[in-house]
């Protein structure tokens, strides 16, 4: 039984997509600003959402990948790119991707 709602699952990619990208938004500010890197304000970031991915990964059981797919090849590039399963096509949105692990979960 999963625990996870798909909204909830949604939305926390959701604000784990914006948490990156405001991030992103400060560290350019701050290099304007004192000048040099400032990557490390984003490095920081970066391991907490992959740590918050690695727990969904586990939470669904995805062996195959398919919430990192998501996150880090269509949502942040902002790409909604498609996959197949069982010959049929699928938009790779957080709502699809739910499904699938979902149906995947159940399944073992």
């Amino acid at each position: 039984m999963n625990n996870i709602s798909k909204e909830y699952f949604c939305s926390t990619l959701n604000n784990l997509k914006n948490a990156i990208q405001k991030q992103w938004e400060m560290s350019e500010n701050l290099s304007k600003v004192l000048g040099g890197d400032t990557s490390i304000y984003l490095e920081l970031c970066c391991e907490f959402v992959d740590k918050e991915i690695e727990l969904l990964t586990k939470e669904f059981n995805d062996e195959d990948g398919w919430i990192e797919w998501l996150f880090y090849e269509c949502m942040i590039i902002d790409k909604v790119l498609d996959f197949k399963i069982n010959n049929k096509k699928y938009k790779g949105t957080p709502e699809n991707v739910y499904d699938l692990c979902l149906n995947k979960k159940d399944d073992k």
